[in-house]
């Protein structure tokens, strides 16, 4: 065991990638009272996690960090902390992926998830704290994983349509692309799908390239038809980003979501349109 006077008792990372695949980093101390990160500390770093790997508490600095899973995992548990201060509240942590699995990962053994990693240090108690989503999974109100079915999406018959501003093409990748729109001008798609059992989630992945806090993609909440780029959205970005996101489907039966890309009356940059795509 070791001790640190500030952050990161066992291991500090503040750049760089950190993969561990075995052993565990536990017992670690904290002496200085404004420290973070009693195990492990990740700021502007990759920390990778497979097989018995067990990193009892790990601390995520700020929300563009999240842990990567090669799974299947069988070292837990571990316990996450966000990076929440009282200038960071935890309400900016909304849709942010905090778990992301990658392509080695089988979609079979995401139910082990809920049970080997839990929030360590935020505690959930109203709306909209309760609509976090973590690949596939929800976090209730005291801080526990909730599956909530599948893989990553948990709904079926999923089609696409264009509801205004011209016609969203698939491309090779597999993300639709929003088309080229004017000034003050606005495109929306809709995926429509079938939920064949209460609270499921709809999975999808927004990336956008424009104008930073004046073009904006944007995806409204469920069954919303009303959705603008500034009323009525479950999220919107700007700039050249990308976010995943999980909407909740409190309800079986049939529902939509809207994705759309509005221009501000000036300007362009980027690439000049948004894509999305919904995660099977």
């Amino acid at each position: 065991s070791c001790s640190s006077s500030s952050s990161g008792g066992g291991v500090y990372v503040a750049r760089g990638t950190f993969t561990m695949s075995g052993g565990a980093v536990s017992g670690n101390l904290l002496s200085g009272a404004n420290g973070f990160g009693r195990e492990v500390l990740f700021r502007g770093a990759t920390f990778k996690i497979s097989g018995s790997a067990r990193p009892e508490r790990v601390f995520l600095y700020d929300k563009a960090q999240y842990i990567t899973i090669s799974g299947p995992l069988s070292g837990g548990p571990v316990s996450v902390d966000l990076g929440v201060t009282s200038s960071v509240p935890l309400g900016n942590w909304e849709n942010t992926q905090i778990l992301r699995l990658d392509s080695s990962y089988s979609a079979g053994n995401l139910a082990s998830l809920k049970e080997q990693f839990t929030l360590g240090n935020a505690t959930m108690t109203a709306s909209p704290y309760t609509e976090r989503f973590i690949i596939g999974y929800m976090i209730n109100d005291n801080g526990q994983f909730v599956a909530t079915g599948g893989p990553l999406t948990t709904v079926s018959d999923i089609t696409y349509s264009d509801v205004s501003g011209g016609t969203w093409t698939l491309e090779g990748d597999g993300r639709r692309k929003s088309p080229a729109i004017s000034h003050n001008g606005v495109s929306k798609s809709r995926v429509s799908f079938t939920s064949t059992a209460a609270n499921q989630v709809i999975v999808i992945q927004l990336d956008v390239s424009s104008e930073s806090n004046c073009d904006w993609a944007f995806i409204s909440t469920l069954d919303n038809a009303d959705t603008t780029y500034s009323s009525g959205y479950y999220t919107r970005i700007s700039g050249t980003t990308s976010q995943t996101v999980g909407i909740p489907v409190p309800t079986a039966g049939s529902h939509f979501v809207d994705i759309g890309y509005r221009k501000d009356d000036s300007a362009s940059s980027g690439s000049d349109c948004a894509w999305f795509t919904v995660l099977e």
